[in-house]
């Protein structure tokens, strides 16, 4: 019996080797199960990648779906509802989206309007849930797939509301798709053998499956393992079954819980193949260096084996970290450690080479690449569906223009946004995704970088990514398109000459001839092709032409005469021109020849003609002269005459030096056209003076060549009767007045252009009848009787008509009837001559109207002057007593009274200067939006809730205004109460805002009105308008249509003061029962604008002096001047007092050695104004404080743009308060 021995050192190594070798085989094991791990997580990874790419298909649709619908929402159509015209445009439109099974149209209530397909019994979708999200949502919402009864199969409905102004849902338009695109992304994806994709709802049931199955699911299980990861929330995620492995990824298409799922699966025997492959092929490797362990201990020592096996780890180590030079030393024995080393060395030399011949293999790719002409792109497709570029070439940059680097990482359409709504992207995937290289011939590519044609091949480098190569073939298009017209234009010219064309090859022999060298031969063409030249001459000349064709091909002849023969034999003179050409890539001679046989006749008949010319030219009563090449061969005596020139000196003369320098390019086209009609030239005599012809020409034969016959007829007093007529027609047609004449019955013969423009009727409705067809009715019997009586004497009538025009308009003209006599004095007709004034006359009215306005404000300026000097001083007086009274005194409610009183003749006094537009405004750049918009409140509130109030605002942005915004708010106001109580039923009231432009035209029928760039306000009611006799006094002051007890009649005239005096101007337009319209137009101004807020109210106290302050009192109004000084001094401030300008500057000098730290000045004084007077002091002290007083100025606006930090300005009337805080506000400046 065999006994193993453990003796021996190969026994004991063998059993080391076997004891050290079963760690290797635990790993190994251990391995292969971590591989059958690492497989089945990497299958579940991409079954589960696969399902979100559904899933991300999907939402790419849905977000498809919503830019489509919004689109639909804005087309004419559905904003209309037109029903007709939805469904024509959803037919078409669905025909085109295939991916769509329908699109419609349904109204706010659900009742479809418009569908692209029919939807059987059903008319409405008001119980749809997707319908009843949209309304209540007001956005895009997304249905879940239900199954449909008229499409017989589950369906995903999207909508989309239309909107109106106020964000009310007007209709809803939607789009059904069913589960078709799953199917058709699975037929484009590479998926894995066995693959199959299953779409099911929330209980299990499938509702489309990839590839068509009768039964997908394991005998239920993985259906239940699907309803479980779908109870769980466990998506996307994968599911283990018995037999399959499946990847799970919600399909949301609205809210935030999906109800539909798709589940991606493939056979575990496909998911484990590898892991089961590595395995098998571990544990033959094992047992192979089980053996070979076992084999190479029996023929090595200990102190060999562990040598030999040391350096072989180190140099596999060395190769494993990249040294390709790592080599063993082998002995020169044939050990199987030797074997070993020397395979080792061998494996490394071959992995070096192959490393080398892979780096050069690299590097020529890269030359390739990058010096190729052709540009290539790279492209790479992501997992979640999207290319993303990934380089290019050096020419890929030339040919687009654009530089690589800024494209890599960016999906396809974001580096190439004009790609989107073309095939490219979903041609691109395709070719990553099946491997099926793409071509296009042409593709066009345009944005704001690129504009190219391109020529496209696309190819898969590996699984996932591609390459494109494109080259521009614009130019190449370009120089196709041009050979092929011009090759056309050839064949035309060829094809259609009245001259006979051949081609003939060197040797004389006839390639191609043209319709009309079949004419001449009376030959078809496939008879003459072939032929040789000589066979197409008179046989006597045959043996000539054979000897003269040499000539021809040499290029010696070019051009010649001679003799063809036809068919008949009938022998045609013709002339030839010989060219050189290619001809189907060979050189060839194309002659063209010319029939000579009517010219020839023509010669003949031309000499006897000569004669016969000669004859006739003499004797008419034209100039005749003959041309040859524009030169004068001969002429007749008339011509002579005409010309003053003598025979001798006009032959040999250009003809077109006898006409007018600017008629010469004309006769010049007159030739070459060859048309015989006559025309009109200015010629010159010898003497150099000019008159007018008429000319003919044509061509004749003469003296044995063709010439030009050139008859002229002088048009001088022609030309002067009918100038003079043509004067007097365009003179009547083109006048500005309206024209008519009639017979002496009254019947109109004719009118002019000016008449038709005015009245509105054209000649053919008033020929014939009289003019009483524009009678108003505004003039009586006696009128007429008395314009007839005139006319009927044989006077001129003259006056004014009221006339109505043909669209009923009346307007008001000026006219002149002028009878027209006969020899014997009879009147044979009437001339009205007709001058609309209704312009004229609104614009005198207008001026007028303005001169009145004018003049009333001057005089309300005065009375305001006056009277607030007077209120100054009550106001003040009364203030001042009122304070002085002690507590509960009787006499402290009779100054109240006074004081009331006195307020209310100031807020008089403050509305006639603004009539008159001489207050001081505190003007400034604001928005009249936001003005506007912080009065909507207040404005709500004044005109009560049985008046409807719209704004209309500017948007995006209102021009800026400089105006006082606080008078602007009271202009508002006004206009917004006078709306109000013309509307005491109620009505609507509609504020507007718009920039605007006035034109020239405008501008003329509006006197004051400029034109320009303008801020409209306008303000509107629907009240019970106006009479014009009313509109004539409207911002009259003191004028109103209400009671004595509602109204002052100031507002309106405040209103035109202060527009008037920003610049601006007023228009109203207003009819008895049917509403007023007051556009008010203010000048545009540049600039930032400020806040158009309130101006804050000042506090009821007077600050006192600080230190006791001089300051320089100067009013010419006694009682107001010792008013201000009692208050001044009150407060402690010291005073100097003067009545007018020089007393101050006396004063000055007087109290030279004291500071003046305030000047308080009238403006308007007698000697010297308080205007000089601070001009003066401040050139002194420039530091000088300067308030201005007044109740009146003609200089408000030098006052208003004097304001400043030391310049001030103090209304008249004011009180002791109000005086005391705009003392201490300069002061403190």
């Amino acid at each position: 019996m065999w006994r193993l021995s453990f003796s021996s050192l190969r026994a004991r190594l063998s059993v080391v080797v076997l004891v050290a070798l079963l760690p290797v085989l635990g790993l190994t094991v251990y391995t292969g199960w971590r591989q059958w791990q690492q497989d089945g997580f990497e299958a579940e990874d991409r079954v589960v990648g696969l399902a979100r790419q559904f899933a991300f298909a999907q939402r790419e649709l849905v977000e498809g779906t919503r830019h489509f619908l919004f689109a639909m929402t804005q087309l004419p159509a559905v904003r209309e509802l037109n029903a007709e015209r939805c469904r024509v445009f959803l037919a078409e439109e669905q025909k085109l989206r295939i991916r769509y099974v329908n699109l419609g149209v349904a109204d706010a209530q659900g009742r479809v309007i418009g569908s692209a397909v029919s939807l059987g019994e059903q008319s409405s979708v008001a119980e749809e849930a997707w319908f009843q999200e949209a309304v209540r949502a007001r956005a895009f919402v997304v249905g879940e797939y239900v199954n449909s009864s008229w499409a017989g199969r589950p369906l995903m409905t999207a909508a989309h509301p239309l909107l109106d102004a106020q964000g009310t849902v007007q209709a809803v338009v939607f789009a059904s798709l069913d589960l078709g695109w799953a199917t058709h992304l699975g037929g484009l994806m590479e998926l894995p053998p066995g693959t199959v994709v299953i779409i099911f709802d929330r209980d299990g049931k499938i509702l489309a499956r990839h590839p068509p199955v009768e039964d997908t699911r394991e005998g239920g299980t993985v259906a239940m393992a699907l309803q479980r990861a779908v109870a769980e929330q466990a998506m996307p995620g994968a599911v283990r079954g018995r037999e399959r492995l499946y990847g799970v990824a919600p399909l949301r298409v609205g809210g935030s819980q999906a109800n539909t799922f798709v589940a991606v699966s493939i056979p575990a025997a496909v998911a484990y193949a590898r892991a089961q492959k590595n395995l098998i092929h571990d544990v033959v490797v094992w047992g192979i260096a089980v053996l070979l362990a076992l084999l190479a201990v029996q023929g090595a020592g200990y102190a060999f084996l562990g040598r030999s096996l040391r350096a072989l780890v180190s140099a596999t180590r060395r190769l494993a970290e990249g040294d390709l030079g790592a080599r063993v030393e082998v002995a020169g024995n044939e050990g199987e450690l030797e074997q070993l080393g020397r395979a080792f060395n061998e494996m490394a030399a071959a992995l070096a080479a192959q490393s080398a011949q892979l780096a050069e293999s690299e590097e020529r790719f890269r030359q390739v690449v990058e010096t190729s002409p052709l540009g290539m792109h790279f492209w790479r497709l992501q997992p979640d569906g999207r290319l993303v570029f990934t380089g290019a070439n050096r020419a890929a940059d030339e040919i687009l223009g654009i530089e690589h680097t800024s494209l890599i990482g960016k999906g396809i359409l974001e580096a190439f946004p004009s790609l989107s709504g073309t095939e490219v992207p979903d041609r691109y995937r395709e070719v990553c995704v099946v491997g099926v290289p793409w071509h296009h011939e042409e593709i066009r590519y345009k944005d704001q970088r690129v504009d190219a044609a391109l020529e496209v091949f696309a190819f898969r480098t590996v699984p996932g990514s591609m390459a494109v190569m494109f080259s521009d073939v614009s130019e190449r298009k370009r120089a196709l398109e041009a050979l092929r017209e011009s090759e056309k234009r050839f064949r035309q010219l060829f094809e259609n000459s009245p001259d006979a064309i051949f081609v003939e090859d060197f040797d004389g022999v006839v390639l191609d001839v043209n319709p009309a060298a079949c004419r001449l031969h009376r030959l078809s063409k496939e008879k003459l092709v072939g032929k040789h030249v000589t066979e197409l001459v008179p046989p006597d000349q045959r043996e000539q032409m054979a000897r003269d064709f040499a000539r021809v091909v040499s290029g010696e002849w070019t051009f010649f005469e001679g003799n063809s023969i036809t068919a008949s034999g009938q022998v045609v003179p013709v002339e030839i021109n010989v060219a050189r050409i290619d001809y189907e890539g060979k050189p060839a001679l194309l002659l063209h020849v010319r029939d000579l046989s009517n010219r020839k006749r023509a010669e003949i008949a031309l000499l006897e003609s000569e004669a016969r010319f000669r004859h006739l030219s003499e004797a008419t009563f034209e100039g005749v002269v003959l041309t040859d090449m524009g030169r004068i061969l001969d002429a007749n005596s008339r011509l002579v005459e005409m010309l003053g020139y003598r025979l001798t000196e006009l032959i040999g003369k250009p003809l077109a030096s006898l006409f007018a320098p600017d008629a010469q390019s004309n006769l010049i086209e007159h030739e070459r056209s060859g048309s015989g009609r006559a025309l009109e030239f200015v010629i010159q005599r010898k003497n150099g003076t000019t008159f007018p012809v008429e000319v003919r020409s044509r061509i004749m034969p003469y003296k044995g060549r063709p010439v030009r016959v050139v008859a002229m007829r002088d048009l001088t007093e022609q030309k002067r009767a009918q100038e003079t007529m043509q004067r007097l027609a365009t003179a009547v047609e083109q006048t500005v007045e309206a024209i008519i004449i009639t017979d002496p019955q009254g019947k109109i013969l004719y009118v002019n252009r000016s008449f038709e423009a005015i009245t509105g009727y054209n000649r053919a409705e008033v020929i014939g009848k009289t003019p009483r067809i524009l009678k108003s009715g505004k003039h009586d019997e006696a009128f007429y009787r008395e314009l007839w009586e005139t006319l009927t004497r044989g006077e001129v009538w003259r006056g004014f008509f009221f006339n109505r025009k043909k669209d009923g308009t009346l307007y008001q003209e000026e006219d002149t009837i002028t009878p027209l006599k006969d020899a014997t004095g009879r009147i044979t007709s009437y001339v009205a001559v007709k001058r609309d004034v209704t312009r004229e006359v609104a614009l005198e009215l207008q001026l007028l109207q303005s001169q009145k306005m004018e003049a009333i404000g001057r005089l309300a300026g005065g009375v305001a002057h006056d009277f607030n000097n007077m209120l100054t001083a009550i106001t003040g007086y009364g203030e001042l007593s009122k304070r002085r009274l002690p507590p509960g005194d009787p006499l402290a409610h009779n100054i109240e009274e006074i004081l009331k009183a006195a307020e209310r003749a100031s807020t008089l006094t403050r509305q006639l200067l603004a009539f008159s537009r001489k207050q001081v405004l505190e003007t400034k750049l604001f928005d009249l939006n936001e003005l506007i918009t912080n009065m909507q409140g207040m404005l709500r509130r004044l005109i009560g809730e049985d008046i409807e109030l719209a704004i209309a605002l500017e948007q995006p942005s209102l021009w800026p205004i400089k105006a006082d915004a606080g008078q602007m708010e009271q202009v508002i106001m006004n206009l917004v109460v006078n709306a109000r109580d013309a509307m005491p039923l109620g009505g609507k009231l509609t504020l507007l805002t718009a920039n605007t432009t006035v034109d020239e035209t405008f501008a003329r029928e509006h006197v004051g009105l400029r034109p320009g760039d303008y801020v409209l306000l306008s303000v509107s009611d629907t009240g019970v308008g106006m009479s014009e006799e009313v509109k004539a006094h409207l911002f009259e002051p003191f004028f109103t249509t209400k009671g004595s007890d509602k109204g002052t009649g100031l507002g309106l005239a405040t209103c035109y003061g202060i527009i008037k005096q920003s610049g601006g101007h007023i228009i109203v337009t207003s009819k008895v029962g049917s509403g007023t319209t007051f556009d008010i137009y203010l000048p545009r101004m540049g600039g930032e604008t400020k806040g158009a807020g309130h101006a804050a109210t000042a506090a009821e106290e007077s600050p006192r002096s600080k230190a006791g302050e001089t300051i320089l009192l100067v009013e010419d109004e006694e009682a107001v001047r010792a008013l201000a000084e009692m208050v001044l001094r009150e407060l402690g401030y010291q005073v100097l007092s003067a009545g007018n300008g020089l007393e101050a500057l006396q004063l000055v000098h007087q109290h030279r050695d004291r500071r003046i730290d305030l000047l308080l000045t009238d403006v308007v004084m007698p000697q010297m104004g308080g205007r000089e007077l601070a001009e003066r002091l401040r050139k002194a002290d420039p530091n000088l404080k300067v308030i201005f007083t007044t109740g009146y100025t003609a200089e408000a606006e030098w006052i208003t743009s004097s304001l400043s930090r030391e310049i001030f300005y103090l209304p008249k009337p004011f009180t002791p308060v109000i005086l005391s805080q705009k003392v201490r506000e300069a002061l403190d400046a």
